[in-house]
């Protein structure tokens, strides 16, 4: 085996391993819905039970489009890594990562504030479903560092040509020594969750990392104060058709 196969073997492996861990959310939706059933605490008269349902029918339809994923990339009847830049709504995208988190939320009692600016354009192009899947791995990592009774903001502005998403929390008391810019790379975290610094797998942003690049963009984490860290991305993008709509 020549060293590019070998090289293109291993981004695969890894991409597959990211596909794999981007189940974890979706299942974990889903399960805590049948607990919650089980234990007889589902009301389908409650608007917030029925929202909860929602959540858990948006994650097994993520879960089935991820499972599709492995599959194709299995059959290599697609090429996976590249980006499919389409029109969409980053709004919608955006909305719906959210109702897939929620139940987690709600579960800590974290209040998600998401904001958009009142011109952010109507439709943009970029990839929506690569673009969900690295707000889905920033939210569930507020969550896993934010303390109960919080908040998760998620900021979104267009800056010149492209997108940028923020997603900010406070930290837990004894998590904030870590340093954020360091959890992008799966080998670091590792070392970092030994230490007891971290409580992911180190899958989760190195694919965020992974998925921004190869749309050529970029990602990183600052601290804000003492107590609180932003995960961002940028990504190049193009207004759509509908950009005049609000």
């Amino acid at each position: 085996m020549n060293r590019d196969s070998s090289k293109n073997d291993s981004l695969h492996l890894d991409f597959v391993a990211h596909l794999l861990h981007d189940l974890e959310t979706p299942l974990a939706v889903a399960k805590h819905f049948i607990h919650r059933v089980e234990r007889g605490q589902f009301d389908p008269s409650s608007a917030r039970h029925r929202q909860m349902l929602d959540s858990t029918r948006q994650a097994i339809d993520r879960a089935e489009r991820i499972l599709q994923d492995v599959l194709d990339h299995a059959r290599q009847d697609v090429q996976i890594l590249q980006p499919k830049r389409v029109e969409a709504d980053l709004r919608k995208v955006v909305q719906d990562c959210i109702t897939i988190v929620q139940p987690m939320a709600d579960d800590q009692n974290i209040v998600i504030q998401s904001f958009f600016p009142a011109t952010f354009p109507g439709s943009i192009y970029f990839d929506p479903w690569m673009t969900s899947r690295i707000v889905d791995n920033l939210l569930v990592n507020a969550l896993r560092h934010a303390p109960r009774d919080s908040a998760i903001g998620l900021g979104v502005e267009i800056r010149e040509a492209c997108v940028r998403v923020e997603v900010s929390n406070e930290l837990e008391e004894n998590w904030k020594d870590f340093d954020p810019s360091e959890i992008f790379s799966a080998d670091r975290q590792v070392e970092l969750r030994k230490a007891g610094q971290t409580r992911t797998q180190g899958l989760g942003l190195s694919y965020c990392k992974m998925a921004a690049e190869i749309q050529n963009g970029r990602i990183g984490a600052d601290r804000s104060g003492d107590n609180r860290v932003v995960f961002w991305f940028e990504l190049p993008i193009r207004r759509g058709a509908n950009h005049g709509r609000t």
